[in-house]
């Protein structure tokens, strides 16, 4: 598996994100910010699907979105201690070679 693709989770709103297949988008939620606060609707489930951020005590992971197959979705993100909504086009390429 390639390393992931991270983009901060506050710059992401408006915007299109490209990730090979095979490759994780982690969205960064920030230092202050609750990791486990985020919830993510997807328009094509057959192209990617939310990853739940969480805490286990000892490690911190951010949410994320995994891609299953190439092509182009909406994905709508909820969360943050302000209710925010949040939504990005995300296409998922062929896999880097």
């Amino acid at each position: 598996m390639l390393p992931p693709i991270i983009v901060e989770i506050a710059e992401v709103d408006g915007t299109t994100v490209e990730v090979p297949l095979g490759t994780l988008l982690v969205l960064a939620t920030g230092r202050d910010a609750a990791v486990s606060g985020w919830s993510a609707q997807i328009a094509d489930s057959a192209v990617a699907s939310f990853v739940p951020g969480r805490d286990d005590g000892s490690a911190t992971f951010n949410p994320g979105v995994e891609p299953h197959s190439v092509g182009v979705t909406e994905v709508v993100l909820r969360g943050g201690g302000a209710g925010a909504v949040l939504t990005f086009t995300l296409t998922v390429a062929p896999p880097a070679r």
